[in-house]
């Protein structure tokens, strides 16, 4: 009876890892996301920025 408990541990376990793994993959793309879309806004703030200085 005890190693059914055991391999329902390990089980909890592994299934645990396995959605701490999932989500830090979920916020990591999230990050990836959301820098390179403030990169791309600067970007073009400094493209505008640029095209109206040169016309003075």
């Amino acid at each position: 009876m005890k190693r059914y408990y055991y391999i329902t541990v390990v089980a909890i376990v592994a299934l645990l890892c396995l959605q701490i793994s999932y989500v830090e993959n979920l916020y990591r793309d999230y990050i990836k996301q959301k820098v390179s879309l403030t990169q791309d806004a600067l970007e073009l703030a400094i493209t505008k920025e640029l095209h109206l200085r040169s016309r003075e």
